[in-house]
């Protein structure tokens, strides 16, 4: 398991949401399509074992970066070691600066609404979430076109197709989350689609 600590090359595997021109490759696996193979570096942090062996079980926990394929990994160390592997079960205990003991359940939820107790630290204002995208502020009547669901058009603009963006007003509250569905030119000029909009 040590061995796969580090950065490495990780095949995509067929039952993902990576596209291929526009089409998902579970989509092409669920038809019996071939499934073109693709690779990206990824990062383990950590792979340890965090129980004993029983019944062919393994429980484990890592540490790694986004995009990384935990079934992959699995399923690679059973390769390694010859004797094949899939994930059971999968725990997600962090994301970012988020952990699983800062979560309440719907039954928490519930109780403290009735009690009228307040719900820090699990609730968070949207504009405080890290959000691993680019801002983009837009003026008053873009404004009003991204909270009507309408595309705009953005200048200056670094993103490139297919990247999400957050729209944030002059006052940097967010309005929506969207992708760019164009870039125009090299001039830094882009269409920008909003795709879920808070305002």
């Amino acid at each position: 398991m040590a061995d796969f600590v580090g950065r490495y090359e990780q095949v995509t595997p067929p039952y993902s949401a990576k596209k291929h021109h526009g089409v998902r490759y579970y989509e092409m696996a669920r038809r019996g399509e071939k499934v073109p193979e693709a690779k990206k570096e990824v990062e383990v942090f950590e792979f340890d074992a965090s129980g004993e062996l029983e019944d062919g079980r393994l429980p484990f926990r890592t540490g790694c970066s986004s995009g990384t394929y935990v079934r992959s990994l699995a399923h690679e160390l059973g390769a390694v070691l010859g004797c094949g592997a899939h994930l059971a079960e999968l725990r997600r205990i962090q994301v970012g600066p988020f952990r699983l003991e800062q979560a309440l359940d719907l039954e928490e939820l519930e109780r403290r609404e009735a009690a009228g107790e307040g719900l820090d630290p699990a609730w968070i204002d949207l504009d405080e979430i890290p959000l691993p995208f680019g801002d983009l502020v837009v003026d008053a009547q873009q404004e009003r076109r991204i909270v009507s669901g309408q595309s705009v058009l953005m200048r200056p603009l670094s993103s490139q197709e297919g990247d999400w963006v957050k729209l944030l007003n002059r006052r940097h509250q967010l309005l929506a989350v969207g992708t760019v569905i164009e870039t125009i030119g090299t001039n830094g000029v882009g269409v920008v689609q909003p795709r879920i909009v808070f305002q």
